[in-house]
């Protein structure tokens, strides 16, 4: 082959990949674009209802009560064949969990597809039979609380961030039994992680705003995905595909992650201690290595969902506090521990000024944030129809069959039904918080029409 041939050879190749690479980004693009077509037309006829809870007093319940309603949460249908997901545009179903300050009143709510209502309702009477459970709308969004505010910089101002874990998902935080709530104490010695969140709730004044909302679903598609368990062959697996080994990225099944922590943590590769082989190598865990491992092994157990987490301070111009902005973020600190994982904040910020001198970058991701809460949005693209004037207007009208995909979604991270039944629960008295939404105490039944 002359240098001549070997040159010509070589365009060839590049223009031959080049356009591979070109059919393979267009036909992700015709993917991505066809898919949000037929999910945008799917929800469109979809309804939603939002539920507030109003607690008794002298609930005493502890968080094992919420981690048993969250059960019913788990519901992993709704992309299981070819139909539901390129015909129909069906996608899991999420739910979202919602604790919310309104001038210093605290309230509960849980947003739902309208077909599991019914579900939801049942499944907290049955764990709370005295709870008040008011349905703020079916199919109406007016009465939403979400609704009332509109992104106005020239009325408000706003601070927005999202919460993710610090380290690998299978790790878990600092849980309701780390405090001994599993084991019911008596009320006056219990220390329950919820309670600084409902006193800085609890702490706006008027004018003021707080609101928290989690995401929920059953792990995607791609999360329940099976990889080789055999340590060798998965090895080769990862080195072959060169993927990184943690959820987000290679999107495996959680519980490969956290039985590879366990199996390094416990050496069991090493039967025993070769300078000593009548000492397991088990014996020589430290006292944090073996709290690891007890709190993964416990989480392997149980379900775990896909979540996301938003937080959003708003207040009107004259009255925004910085003080709570940050205390917003704070009050998640009692979750985190030093040896296994945390939550930490991502806000719109900018590292130098100069990056965002009009500040109009900044203000464009808190606006992000601000309307994927408004709209629920999570683990899919958010559509927003063209020339609809809010998110809510669009789900009331059915106008989403002219859409954009205008905000990609927040990545998820997993947590069990401990861990979110420790951040999302019904306090019991041991929280004084007076502005908590309550009911006074009632010996009363479920409503008779709900279905068993």
């Amino acid at each position: 082959m002359t240098a001549t041939q070997f040159l010509v050879f070589i365009i060839y190749l590049i223009l031959f990949l080049a356009g591979s690479f070109t059919v393979i980004h267009l036909w992700n693009k015709v993917k991505k674009t066809y898919l949000s077509m037929i999910r945008a037309d799917f929800y469109s006829k979809q309804n939603y209802n939002l539920f507030e809870i109003s607690i008794p007093r002298g609930q005493s319940k502890s968080p094992l009560a919420m981690e048993v309603f969250l059960n019913s949460l788990h519901q992993p249908f709704g992309e299981g064949s070819f139909k539901d997901i390129w015909i129909k545009g069906s996608t899991k179903p999420w739910f979202t969990l919602e604790l919310v300050s309104i001038e210093g009143h605290v309230r509960f709510y849980i947003w739902t597809n309208e077909k599991f209502s019914n579900m939801i309702q049942t499944q907290l009477y049955a764990q709370f039979p005295t709870i008040g459970i008011k349905e703020i709308y079916q199919g109406d969004y007016k009465n939403d609380y979400v609704a009332a505010i509109e992104y106005d910089v020239s009325k408000y101002k706003f601070s927005c961030s999202e919460f993710k874990k610090k380290n690998a998902g299978h790790l878990p935080i600092k849980t309701y039994t780390d405090y001994g709530l599993d084991k019911d104490p008596k009320e006056e010695f219990k220390i329950d992680p919820i309670t600084p969140v409902l006193e800085y709730l609890g702490s706006l004044g008027v004018g003021e705003q707080a609101w928290i909302q989690i995401g929920v679903r059953a792990p995607g598609k791609d999360t329940d995905k099976k990889f080789p368990t055999d340590p060798k062959e998965l090895e080769k697996f990862k080195k072959d595909n060169k993927l990184k080994w943690y959820h987000n990225s290679l999107k495996v099944d959680w519980t490969d992650g956290a039985k590879e922590d366990i199996k390094k943590l416990t050496k069991r590769d090493k039967k025993v201690d070769q300078e000593n082989p009548s000492n397991p190598a088990e014996m020589k865990l430290t006292k944090q290595e073996m709290d690891k491992v007890d709190a993964v092994e416990r989480g392997l157990t149980k379900l775990a969902f896909d979540t996301c987490i938003r937080v959003i301070y708003l207040a009107k111009k004259d009255v925004f506090s910085p003080a709570n902005s940050s205390g917003l973020t704070g009050v998640f600190k009692q979750y985190n521990t030093q040896h296994m994982n945390s939550f930490e904040s991502k806000s719109p910020v900018v590292k130098y000024d100069i990056q965002d001198k009009s500040g109009l970058r900044v203000e464009a991701d808190k606006k992000k944030i601000f309307d994927q809460y408004k709209a629920r949005s999570f683990f899919y693209p958010q559509f927003i129809p063209i020339g609809a004037s809010s998110h809510s207007t669009a789900w009331k009208t059915n106008q989403f069959k002219l859409h954009k995909d205008k905000y990609e979604p927040t990545k998820p991270f997993i947590m069990t039904i401990e861990e979110l039944a420790t951040i999302f629960h019904f306090p019991g008295d041991t929280a004084t918080t007076s502005n908590v939404s309550r009911i006074e105490a009632k010996k009363v039944e479920a409503p008779s029409n709900l279905p068993i």
